[in-house]
């Protein structure tokens, strides 16, 4: 019974911490708000303080540091099992 609560225990606060790690990995990501704006047909970045509606065309994305990637670039594509 002993091993059985110190395996729980030790279950328990590895799935916390687990949590509280990716929670706080995911907020400390530059990420941005980018909203539709008729006037430019575009996305533009959303300021601080405005309002956003129920129908408004929202976008979030990360920033990424290109500073890393290869002199010839990297190919962006999609893994998918039926495409081969």
């Amino acid at each position: 019974m002993y091993i059985f609560l110190v395996g729980l225990t030790m279950f328990i606060m590895g799935a916390v911490a687990g949590y509280m790690v990716s929670t706080r990995a995911y907020d400390m990501q530059p990420w941005e708000m980018y909203g539709w704006s008729k006037t430019s047909l575009g996305y533009r970045p959303i300021p601080l303080g405005r309002k956003l509606m129920r129908n408004d065309n929202i976008i979030m994305a990360l920033k990424l540091n290109t500073e890393s990637f290869p002199e010839e670039g990297l190919e962006y594509r999609i893994e998918d099992d039926e495409s081969e």
